[in-house]
């Protein structure tokens, strides 16, 4: 069975592909917009739609287009519902090749409250997929109010069993990337008037990124040092404990 995954340079990606390295029955194709070099694919091909000419929109989704009827795949899987996955459900539509969508968060939480033209691209990706994945009600919830349909969303937590909810410490954990994506400025200056009304709380934030420095420098300035930690070695230990 041919698999054409769609999606971008990320780990995401490449773990669930590896993840089904022990299917010797499915054989993984992947477009994306860079170049990964994933282990488990059977050959790879990079289409950019980055580019706001277009002329060059129109080419690169006839090649994409050419790519796909090339491979034949049995079923695509997109992996974030972003533009790349718009011209490919398209091209699949037109070749009668069932989609089956992932989203991630940004991409139904987020992307479709900027513009109209950003959800009518997503509204389309949903409505062409047959079913859609998404590891938190909240993001199901999301895709229910563009488009409702009871049975094309599933709740799919990637192998983890949800448990009861309980608080054994008064500690926050953060563990996005130091990006402007993720806002983590914005969960420090939340933590700082939850800690106002909650002073025995701690925030704990891991991970790394471009705005590192400016993090600790918000830190600093609201005299939060002993409340909140960013520190990934700071985790590590608190996990081997």
């Amino acid at each position: 069975m041919n698999v054409l995954i769609i999606g971008p340079k990320s780990i995401h990606v490449s773990s669930y592909i590896k993840s089904m390295e022990h299917n010797k029955a499915l054989k993984f194709y992947l477009i994306a917009e860079d170049v990964c070099n994933f282990e488990n694919v059977a050959q790879e091909f990079n289409v950019n739609f980055r580019s706001i000419n277009p002329i060059v929109i129109v080419r690169n989704y006839y090649r994409l287009k050419k790519i796909i009827a090339t491979v034949k795949p049995d079923c695509i899987h997109i992996h974030q519902l972003n533009r790349l996955a718009y011209f490919a459900s398209r091209a699949a539509k037109a070749l009668s090749i069932p989609i089956l969508s992932t989203a991630w968060g940004t991409d139904v939480l987020q992307i479709p409250q900027q513009n109209k033209l950003y959800k009518y691209l997503v509204t389309l990706i949903i409505k062409r997929s047959v079913y859609i994945t998404a590891d938190a009600q909240s993001m199901i919830d999301a895709m229910q109010l563009i488009v409702p349909n009871e049975n094309k969303y599933k709740l799919l937590q990637y192998g983890i069993n949800p448990i009861q909810a309980g608080i054994k410490e008064n500690i926050i954990y953060s563990n996005r990337l130091h990006t402007p994506l993720y806002r983590i400025a914005q969960v420090i200056n939340y933590f700082n008037d939850f800690s106002k009304v909650h002073p025995h709380w701690k925030l704990l934030i891991a991970g790394d990124g471009i705005e590192n420095n400016n993090l600790k420098k918000i830190v600093t300035e609201l005299k939060l040092e002993d409340k909140i930690k960013l520190s990934v070695i700071f985790f590590a230990i608190k996990c081997h404990k």
